[in-house]
């Protein structure tokens, strides 16, 4: 797919992925892309009641607890974090396929299964945020990245499967790479979101 960008139709089909047809509904990036934005608003502001609460709950008298102050920048840290975690390591994982021959996975099914994936975060916040305990954080999020990890493997694990060549087990590493970047974005989300 690299080596047609000289070719656009041919290109465009192995980025995007094939043209809308009456079997096929075609590419769909408006998920992933609002998806995306709801989790890093939505993480922001919880992350922030979960501070509150956190720090409502170490005061002994309750009286006593000085004026809370809302941390915007964790908006900042929560657009960064998600959104190289649905394009940047999407991205990464398609040119790694493509380069090592195995093409049968367009651009845009990474991208949207990686956006479509973040949906069981968004209910994992809102959780965290109601109930701000240590446990209920980690089981919450553990649950999420479950649930998103075997989103993906469900998705994409028979694609890459079905490429991989005879003895060559071209596939395993992606797959471990996919299992990899989530429990690295599971750490990342709790240690800077929900400590």
């Amino acid at each position: 797919s690299l080596y047609k960008f000289h070719l656009p139709d041919q290109f465009r089909t192995s980025v995007v992925g094939d043209y809308k047809t009456d079997e096929l509904k075609g590419p769909d990036l408006y998920g992933p892309v609002w998806i995306s934005f709801t989790l890093i608003f939505i993480m922001a502001v919880t992350s922030n009641i979960h501070a509150y609460w956190s720090m409502r709950r170490s005061k002994k008298n309750k009286d006593d607890v000085e004026e809370f102050d809302v941390d915007i920048r964790l908006l900042l840290h929560a657009s960064s974090v998600v959104l190289v975690f649905v394009f940047v390591v999407s991205t990464c994982l398609w040119l790694g396929t493509n380069c090592l021959g195995m093409p049968g996975i367009s651009w845009a099914m990474w991208v949207c299964c990686y956006g479509y994936s973040q949906v069981p975060y968004l209910l994992a916040s809102v959780l965290i945020a109601v109930l701000p305990f240590e446990l209920v954080s980690w089981c919450a999020l553990g649950a999420a990245t479950a649930a998103s990890v075997l989103l993906i493997l469900r998705n994409l694990s028979t694609p890459l499967l079905a490429q991989d060549s005879a003895g060559h087990a071209k596939a395993a590493p992606f797959i471990f790479a996919i299992l990899g970047a989530h429990a690295i974005y599971f750490l990342v989300i709790k240690i800077t979101f929900f400590p």
